[in-house]
This record gives structure tokens, C-alpha cells and sequence, in this order.
């Protein structure tokens, strides 16, 4: 196969110009391109979303790696501020057993929770084996990829928890 032809040198040219006008494009919305790496089991062509995309809007988790969810127990997140800022974005919800809240910041593209705090209540081992995996996830997390009515929480391009839109 001969790669070094008049068209391939033409399509490389092409690319060589878009790749920088798309990552410039990217670097000004303030959020990153996520992609699809080798061996992560990302959706392709997922972007990152803005945090100010999040405001409003409620979310119940649907999977937390292999954590099974008691009943009564499944952890919940809740995107709340000013729609369009996104310097003053705050998140609650539950994590098994206990409440949660705190702000989520988003700076050059990456998304960081907390400081966050809790209530101080008490549950079955079970549920606070749930909570301790749900917030130390959050702990985790450096960006989110929306896809229609589902959220994903992702570190360095693996997801980590995958979120349903909340019935309104």
C-alpha cells in the first residue's frame, strides 16, 4: 500500500489544518475532549461538559462499578446555582445513607467536588460500604460526559459512575 500519494498528501494537509481550529474551538468553550482511549470502556466522541450545562438538573445513579444498591439507598446528585455561572455551582444529594453537599468547581476544562460534607448518620455496613465508594468516587471525579438523559462521572477517561436523568 502506497501511503505517500497526491490525495494522501492532500487529507493530511486537511487534518493538519482542522485538528488545531477544533482543539482551539475546544480550549475556548472551556471543556475538554474526552475521546475514546485504548482499553477505557468510554462512549467515542464524548465531550466533556461545561459545569454551568449541569445547572439545574437531578440525577439518580444507576451503576457504581459492581456496588448492588439496597433499596432506599441508591446515591443521588443534584447540580444547583445561577443557570450560566459556573464559578458558584453546588451539588447535594444522598450517598447511601447520609446527605451530601458542597460545590463542584470546573477549571481549564477539569471538574472537582468539594469540599464536601455530610450528615452524620448511621446505616447497615452494607449501605455505608455504598456511601464510602460513592463519595470517594466523587473524590475521584475530573470531568462528566452527558449523552442525552445520562451522566457519566469519569477520572482520566474511565467512567467511574453512570447517572439517569431524575423524573421531573
Amino acid at each position: 500500500m502506497k501511503l505517500h500519494t497526491p490525495a494522501f498528501a492532500a487529507r493530511f494537509a486537511t487534518l493538519a489544518l482542522a485538528l488545531p481550529l477544533a482543539l482551539v474551538a475546544l480550549a475556548g468553550a472551556g471543556c475538554q475532549s474526552t475521546g475514546q482511549s485504548e482499553g477505557h470502556a468510554n462512549p467515542p466522541a464524548m465531550l466533556a461538559v461545561c459545569l454551568s450545562k449541569l445547572v439545574p438538573s437531578e440525577w439518580t445513579c444507576t451503576q457504581l462499578g459492581q456496588h448492588a444498591f439496597p433499596e432506599g439507598a441508591v446515591p443521588t446528585i443534584a447540580f444547583a446555582g445561577a443557570e450560566g455561572d459556573a464559578d458558584n455551582v453546588q451539588v447535594s444529594g444522598r450517598a447511601g445513607v447520609n446527605r451530601y453537599f458542597g460545590p463542584v468547581k470546573q477549571t481549564d476544562g477539569t471538574l472537582a467536588f468539594g469540599p464536601l460534607a455530610t450528615t452524620r448518620m448511621g446505616g447497615s455496613p452494607e449501605r455505608m460500604e455504598l456511601e464510602r465508594a460513592y463519595l470517594d468516587m466523587l473524590a475521584k471525579v475530573d470531568a462528566a460526559w452527558i449523552d442525552g438523559d445520562t451522566l457519566r462521572l469519569v477520572d482520566d477517561g474511565v467512567v467511574l459512575a453512570t447517572f439517569a436523568r431524575a423524573a421531573e
